[in-house]
């Protein structure tokens, strides 16, 4: 693996293939315009007898700011989901609005974890497990969510326990994965298949994660067999899965076993696809198997899996998976003959500019910078191309701020030299560029949740307005 294929290969590493996605990431404006008509038009969002209305606007709108890369904003927005719900627990049954505080600081866990941050990560995962699977009080910004409390909570939000569960496996396992903590990442697995048993499929992926991490290949590859043993036995179908194996094959050095089993997985898909409800899954189904047949340069087939995949993302209007497939599709277009890399530099440039996805946007940028100099018709215009879109990529990854992005930017920094151009130089250039990336939308919502008082229009007993 080339380095400049690190950044689209590391768009995956949290991904966990037992446990794809099901809701594709659509357009980030039409999400916020959509949650600021529904805030804006509803005269009971705000309702005291159905509390979820008052936080699932805030929990919402932090995950359209994560998406944009906002991270400081998603915080910001959380603390003040929780915030709100402390201050109406004054005024209504209390455990009705304690129950509401866990999902935004379940989300602030996920940022910390996306910042780089692991272990202050774990710690939110492994305390909202404690409160719920061994009675341990818990304290969200300082206020107190007592054990003795479950059963109202529980009450309140009758999936909470499983929801505590599951968090604490899943989003601890993305959270390791992320942080490259291979070590860690299997003594976790090892930990939590004692205390969560019904996780068992993602516990093994885990582990075989870990142990192909740490370069114990024939270990991990005896793992895997019994995954795939063990989701027969469950009769569960994940071609996916041995995109899985097949990796291990191409560090191994083994491409031929990796295309045998990548085929299989394709031949497997196709006859698949139609049946699954997931088609969110299938997508990303189909662009790992591509991404890893270009991975052990098995063009011609990553070609034709990557046009399946952008076409499925395209029909599903899921832009994150569209702008991934593109730059596949360019990297693999630009080494075989036919591949048409002026259609997908034109496409990934014209998605990248519609679409509001940082990290996503950032390798794209990447992408279109590398493949400049064979668009291009001269090499000064090819220069110039590919300064432009680095000087992008570096507004992006510096925006996000996380300790991955910040190596990245680095990186870019490294190859905005390497054209003659001293970094500091388009220092000036980056402000201007990163309010280009900046959306309205998402922009406008936040100060509109921020500066929101949702006591303004709730009143106790018909006697007074209450105010924060």
């Amino acid at each position: 693996m080339s380095p400049s294929d690190e950044p689209l290969v590391e768009l995956e590493n949290a991904r966990l293939l037992t446990r794809l996605d099901a809701k594709p990431k659509g357009n980030l404006t039409a999400a916020c315009e959509k949650l600021k008509a529904e805030i804006g038009h509803s005269t009971n969002w705000l309702n005291p007898n159905n509390p979820t209305d008052v936080t699932s606007a805030f929990n919402l709108c932090a995950l359209l700011q994560f998406h944009c890369g906002e991270l400081d904003r998603a915080e910001a927005v959380c603390h003040r989901a929780i915030k709100n719900c402390q201050t109406l627990a004054d005024y209504e049954p209390h455990p009705r609005w304690a129950a509401q505080m866990i999902q935004p600081y379940i989300n602030l866990g996920r940022i910390a974890a996306t910042r780089g941050y692991a272990s202050a990560s774990l710690q939110v995962f492994t305390d909202v497990f404690r409160l719920f699977h061994e009675g341990c009080d818990l304290f969200i910004d300082g206020f107190l969510l007592s054990a003795s409390m479950l059963d109202e909570l529980e009450r309140e939000e009758p999936t909470i326990r499983l929801v505590s569960r599951n968090v604490y496996v899943l989003d601890s396992l993305r959270a390791l994965l992320l942080a490259n903590d291979y070590e860690a990442l299997m003594e976790f697995a090892d930990r939590a298949s004692q205390q969560v048993p019904d996780q068992q499929l993602a516990l093994m992926e885990a582990r075989v994660r870990a142990l192909t991490g740490m370069a114990k290949y024939a270990d991990a590859l005896t793992l895997a067999k019994q995954l795939f043993r063990q989701m027969a036995n469950e009769q569960v179908v994940s071609p996916v899965l041995y995109a899985l194996i097949a990796d291990i094959y191409r560090r191994c050095a083994m491409p031929g076993d990796a295309k045998k089993l990548l085929d299989h997985a394709k031949h497997n898909l196709e006859k698949l696809a139609s049946k699954v409800a997931n088609k969110t899954a299938v997508v990303h189904s189909w662009y790992r198997i591509g991404l890893m047949q270009y991975l052990i340069d098995d063009l011609e087939n990553a070609y034709a899996v990557a046009k399946i995949a952008l076409e499925m993302a395209e029909q599903l209007t899921d832009e994150a998976s569209v702008i991934k497939a593109l730059i596949l599709l360019l990297k693999v277009g630009v080494r075989i003959e036919g591949g048409e890399p002026e259609r997908w530099f034109s496409k990934l440039a014209a998605a990248s500019d519609a679409s509001h996805y940082r990290v996503e946007n950032a390798v794209a940028c990447q992408q279109l910078a590398e493949s400049a100099d064979y668009i291009a018709a001269d090499p000064a215009t090819a220069g110039s191309v590919k300064l432009g879109y680095l000087v992008k990529s570096l507004a992006a990854w510096k925006a996000l701020g996380t300790k991955t992005a910040s190596l990245k930017a680095k990186e870019v920094e490294d190859q905005i030299s390497a054209l003659g151009v001293a970094p500091y130089s388009v220092d000036s250039r980056l402000p201007e560029v990163d309010q280009v990336l900046h959306n309205q939308s998402v922009d406008e919502l936040y100060r509109f949740l921020m500066g929101f008082n949702p006591l303004n229009s709730y009143r106790v007993d018909d006697r007074a307005t209450v105010e924060v």
